[in-house]
């Protein structure tokens, strides 16, 4: 007849497929790229700033009689240039955001339901652990019955496992999904 085969295969571990499925998706480089926009932006705003005070200050600390180092209109052109890099600073940053929620929205749509499937998979399993501790108070409360006391005190702290932390457990479970359009 058939030879029976000693090799076992090894079982497909269930949450493998549902680990896969939970991959944030890598960063895009136009985050990166607007973020060093953005940076450059702000030094060029803080330099032309810092200038306008040092002209500024030189304009304020002359002495009257003695020539002049720099005039009013040099300080108001220095400091003209401001509003236009307040722009470009705002614009990058604009950018910068923009990307972010891009891919912040590409990471929620990717993932949602994946997150959905995890939640209903932990439920499904709590409800099997469940099963299982009451499994465990159903032979505490015939043991106590029969007046027989177990080796293993597990089954009589299970009412308290199922009574609290399986409480909180599906308490915070009930708050989200575990179906899409939920």
């Amino acid at each position: 007849m058939f030879a029976r085969s000693t090799k076992r295969t090894a079982a497909k571990d269930p949450i493998e497929g549902v680990e896969t499925s939970l991959t944030i998706p890598p960063k895009p480089s136009a985050i990166a790229e607007t973020d060093v926009r953005w940076r450059t932006a702000v030094i060029e705003r803080e330099r032309a700033q810092e200038a306008h005070r040092q002209a500024r200050a030189r304009y304020d600390g002359q002495v009257p009689g003695e020539p002049m180092a720099i005039t009013q209109h040099e300080v108001d052109e220095i400091g003209g240039k401001i509003a236009t890099l307040m722009e470009a600073e705002r614009i990058a940053a604009f950018a910068r955001d923009q990307a972010r929620a891009d891919y912040q929205d590409q990471v929620n749509a990717a993932l949602s339901e994946p997150i959905i499937n995890l939640t209903a998979e932990i439920a499904g399993k709590v409800n099997e652990v469940e099963r299982l501790l009451q499994l465990a108070v159903t032979l505490n409360t015939e043991a106590k019955a029969a007046g027989v006391t177990l080796s293993s005190r597990f089954p009589g702290a299970s009412g308290l496992i199922m009574t609290q932390g399986l409480f909180h457990l599906r308490a915070m479970l009930n708050r989200f999904p575990t179906t899409a359009g939920l």
